[in-house]
């Protein structure tokens, strides 16, 4: 059996009438067994002739799939009359789904309701015809699939909790059919994600724990089936997604209620996360990171602050199951966090290009921008124009900047540092390795590069997250006496 027969029904995309007329004729003139393939390739061929079919409004869309639904069950048809093998009948099979599904999609584009009605009780009866046949599980588990997608994108623009729940436990059992064409977490992470919907929230504000709560609750019950090491994988990849998803939700329109289910999923995460021990440490750093932003800082000047205690607390507790030795790990890294948080009083140390001791005392009564960076970091370079704007702007007015090279060979460093014309302070960590001291970049709880922040005269932090154009504006409440606009 041909890959062609496979993607038969998204070939047909670029049918026309003429070829489909063709087709057909020739389908229904095969009538031997071993002639399976041949319809496949012949139908498959004819398509491909006409590609540059280009419907421009809904009519033509739905002239266009009503030759393509019928060609399909045509096809279908034929290969079940001559098939005698299961793959083969199962083939015929979707074919004939994928007709009736293309004819219902051109009698909606149609307007016509009583067709496309008569067309769905086709499709739920063949359906129900292969459930008693007991043989093609596979079809019956695609079409269930595809039948919960369209349940669930409906339900954005009619959403109640009775329906979500229905389609909540559809997902679970989903999950756990076999054979089927879509990983076992696909629908799982669908429900998932809807339930973080501002649709579904807005129904109710605990809905995205519940259902977390819910689906792995699942998870790990008896009635899920799967492998033990496939329900500990579902369940960390869907507490990644989650929070990923989350994470884009923050960073795009940030709100203290979004950040608190941030919060959350950062807990989830963490608590599931299996493996590398950095891998239940960094949530935790990009919820801090988040709350150290300027919108974070502004809806929130002790955001972080709360966050940190937050964490610490629930670290310290028995709901996170962990090693003690990852637990003081976490601890420890969240303590360095907190050296860059609004207030917090840094001591920035290393070695210069130079290779001599760096004097921080030296610079108190200046305003000082410190940078974690490296050569390699293409943001960080996209930042080197406007902080050198920045420095030839201010230097003669009481202001300095301080860039650190973490994860960095000493001459990337000082190549970047030539080509860019840079003319500030630089420390390399390479150098300052090779001392005593310890790395800077872990000191600070830095996972990602660049970070910067703005050291007041009095040595004290006043802005993080000091990028682009809010370093611009931080500045220039500073130095051009620019008020700052309220929150």
């Amino acid at each position: 059996m041909t890959r062609a027969l496979l993607f038969f029904a998204i070939l047909f995309l670029s049918a026309n009438t003429a070829f489909a007329d063709e087709s057909k004729k020739k389908i229904d003139s095969l009538n031997d067994a071993n002639s399976v393939k041949e319809i496949a390739d012949y139908v498959a061929q004819s398509l491909k002739k006409s590609s540059d079919v280009k419907p421009t409004n809904d009519k033509e869309h739905a002239k266009l799939f009503r030759e393509i639904g019928e060609l399909s069950i045509a096809a279908g048809e034929k290969i079940l009359k001559i098939a005698k093998e299961i793959p083969e009948q199962l083939e015929g099979y979707k074919l004939k789904i994928s007709g009736l599904q293309f004819i219902i999609r051109a009698n909606n584009l149609d307007k016509k309701e009583s067709d496309e009605s008569a067309s769905l009780a086709k499709l739920d009866a063949l359906i129900s015809e292969l459930e008693k046949d007991g043989r093609f599980p596979l079809i019956i588990n695609n079409y269930r699939y595809a039948k919960f997608s369209k349940k669930l994108s409906e339900l954005a623009n009619n959403f109640s909790i009775e329906k979500f729940e229905t389609l909540l436990e559809k997902a679970k059992q989903l999950s756990i059919a076999s054979p089927a064409d879509f990983k076992p977490i696909t629908p799982l992470i669908q429900i998932n994600n809807f339930a973080s919907s501002q649709t579904a929230i807005k129904k109710d504000p605990k809905i995205a724990e519940k259902t977390t709560d819910n689906i792995f609750a699942f998870i790990k019950s008896d009635k899920c089936t799967l492998p033990e090491s496939e329900k500990k994988e579902i369940i960390e990849s869907l507490a990644s997604i989650s929070f990923n998803l989350e994470s884009h939700n923050v960073y795009g329109n940030f709100t203290i209620e979004r950040f608190n289910e941030y919060v959350r999923k950062a807990k989830v995460l963490a608590s599931v996360a299996t493996g590398d021990r950095l891998k239940k440490i960094t949530p935790f750093l990009q919820v801090l990171n988040a709350a150290l932003t300027e919108k974070g800082v502004k809806n929130d000047p002790q955001l972080a602050e709360k966050t940190l205690k937050d964490f610490t607390d629930f670290v310290n507790s028995n709901k996170f199951e962990s090693p003690e030795s990852d637990k003081k790990a976490i601890l420890k890294s969240l303590e360095n966090n907190s050296r860059r948080f609004i207030g917090a009083n840094p001591e920035i140390y290393g070695r210069t290009l130079d290779d001599k001791n760096f004097d921080w005392a030296a610079l108190r009564g200046k305003y000082v921008l410190v940078e974690f960076t490296s050569s390699w970091c293409g943001p960080c370079k996209g930042e080197i124009p406007g902080m050198i704007s920045a420095y030839e702007k201010y230097r003669n007015k009481g202001f300095e900047i301080v860039s650190i090279y973490i994860w960095d060979k000493l001459e990337d460093t000082k190549k970047v540092i030539e080509d860019e014309k840079i003319k500030w302070i630089n420390i390399s960590e390479e150098l300052t390795q090779k001392t005593d001291q310890p790395p800077q970049g872990e000191q600070y709880g830095i996972f990602g590069i660049p970070t910067m922040f703005i050291v007041g005269k009095d040595g004290k932090i006043i802005a993080t997250d000091t990028r682009e154009e809010y370093r611009k504006k931080k500045l220039a409440e500073i130095f051009d006496n620019v008020e700052p606009k309220k929150p």
